[in-house]
């Protein structure tokens, strides 16, 4: 899955949440200049060791304070990053009740692999400028059909240029994808932020009005009736809570940052301007015919 462009210019690192569980699932894209790659490695493995960790790090397995604050940091670090300009991160989130995605045999592996296209081709031909060359490294997934998304990649950017008034584009050649590769996020340090930015997005959605009253509660605005304190089968798991300080803490680095993410509006992470650096985007239906697709009937 290798094109003649040389020399590769820029990088993607894609990874998921819940791409086949749950109501609300999400697809994270890091984006950034190929020079910086090293810098970054450099800066996610020192965090890691820093806090005693020698394999990867998922927003899945955050069942420890040791994990919550070596996340904070890895999203501190990515956060800075990006209100330097070093760095992008877009991440879709689509909801399995909205009138797109409710449908009788939804086919979500290739629903996924749909959704990785329209990210791709929004944020390579929209959110960079034209004449770079890119290496895409998403997450490995059994049952993807890697070359058919290289190509549906290369045409849609083509099209797409030919489709837009010449006085709307920037001058120079359209982007071009050198490389589209499956990695393990296990080996690719920069995947981990991709898979941490697609479990929050995940997380915030789910869990929003318990994230709300967490946050008062905090803030001392509200109390908890002792009646809920009293039954066990209410009380808020550590797991749970530990996501909401790191949630927390995202929304207070990323008001300081002056990024445009919020919660209160849309009852989950999405951000106002897609052109800001960190993009929370919930998906919407774009009309009566934008449906998922669907596993076709066996053959009786």
């Amino acid at each position: 899955m290798k094109s003649t462009c040389e020399p590769i210019t820029h990088l993607a690192f894609a990874d998921e949440s819940h791409w086949n569980t749950g109501r609300y699932r999400a697809l994270a894209l890091v984006t950034l200049e190929a020079q910086r790659q090293p810098g970054l490695e450099q800066a996610i493995q020192g965090i890691l060791l820093q806090h005693g960790f020698t394999g990867e790090l998922k927003w899945s397995k955050i069942d420890r304070d040791q994990d919550r604050d070596a996340v904070l940091d890895l999203l501190r670090t990515a956060l800075h990053l990006i209100a330097q300009d070093q760095l992008r991160v877009d991440v879709l989130i689509w909801d399995i009740e909205d009138s797109r995605h409710k449908v009788r045999r939804r086919d979500d592996l290739n629903n996924l692999q749909r959704l990785l296209y329209r990210i791709c081709m929004v944020v390579l031909t929209q959110r960079w400028p034209p004449e770079t060359c890119w290496a895409i490294y998403p997450d490995q997934q059994d049952g993807i059909d890697w070359q058919a998304l290289h190509r549906m990649l290369r045409l849609g950017i083509a099209r797409w240029y030919g489709q837009r008034p010449r006085k709307l584009l920037e001058p120079g050649t359209p982007p071009r994808i050198a490389e589209l590769r499956p990695v393990s996020s296990a080996d690719t340090p920069i995947s981990m932020l991709a898979d941490l930015f697609a479990g929050l997005a995940t997380f915030a959605y789910e869990q929003w009005s318990a994230f709300r009253d967490w946050q008062q509660e905090q803030r001392g605005q509200i109390r908890l009736p002792l009646a809920t304190e009293s039954d066990p089968a209410s009380q808020t798991s550590k797991r749970t809570l530990l996501r909401f300080a790191i949630l927390d803490a995202v929304l207070a680095a990323c008001s300081k940052h002056g990024l445009d993410a919020s919660l209160d509006t849309s009852r989950g992470l999405r951000t106002k301007d897609p052109a800001c650096r960190l993009n929370f985007w919930l998906y919407t239906p774009q009309g009566a015919y934008d449906k998922a697709p669907q596993k076709q009937k066996k053959a009786s």
